[in-house]
């Protein structure tokens, strides 16, 4: 593996350059964004179940622009 970045805490937890992979959290449970929105466990299950093959990684959600589609998309404990 050729891993340029780690963080062990949210966001990007691993990047593979050979494999072209991206590894990390979308969201985290339990933070408050800048409009005061919290994310609780369990807001992604009934999406991921039923969309799984349709939802896409887009750059600040611009259709226009995508950056890829998801091999593994889960919710865990922490997002």
């Amino acid at each position: 593996m050729n891993t340029i970045y780690k963080s062990i805490s949210g966001g990007v937890k691993d990047i593979d350059i050979q494999k072209r992979v991206v590894t990390g959290y979308l969201s985290n449970f339990g933070n408050k964004d800048l409009h005061g929105d919290v994310i609780e466990k369990g807001a992604f299950k009934k999406s991921i179940s039923e969309r799984k093959e349709s939802i896409f990684f887009l750059n600040q959600h611009d259709w226009k622009q995508p950056h890829g589609k998801f091999d593994v998309l889960v919710e865990d404990e922490k997002g």
